[in-house]
């Protein structure tokens, strides 16, 4: 098994701080707005309503899913697929960080 390159360590570092910045700020909108929270993203509404260390690790394991699907790509026979292995990594961040701006925002 290869080492993974720099690249694809640094997105993954990126994307668990722009899930967890996300999950952070969630939780605490959730804290201060007990009633009138609701959670806007169809993929987050099933896991924001766990225990919030329940809530965490979800994040975490999605986050997780997403680098091992990258890296899947990065190691594929197919020329395309290898060209493009860094953009499920950075549609993770630019969602998971334009959320996390907008939740601090509120």
């Amino acid at each position: 098994m290869r080492r993974p390159s720099h690249a694809w360590l640094a997105l993954s570092l990126a994307g668990q701080a722009a899930a967890l910045a996300d999950a952070t700020t969630t939780l605490d909108l959730k804290r201060a707005h007990p009633i009138t929270f609701y959670e806007d993203d169809p993929l987050a509404r099933p896991f924001v309503n766990l225990p919030p260390p329940a809530y965490v690790a979800s994040v975490v394991g999605l986050t997780a899913g997403v680098s091992a699907i990258s890296w899947k790509l990065r190691r594929s026979e197919h020329p395309l697929l290898r060209r493009f292995w860094w953009a499920p990594q950075a549609v993770q961040i630019a969602l998971n960080a334009e959320s996390a701006i907008r939740n601090a925002r509120q």
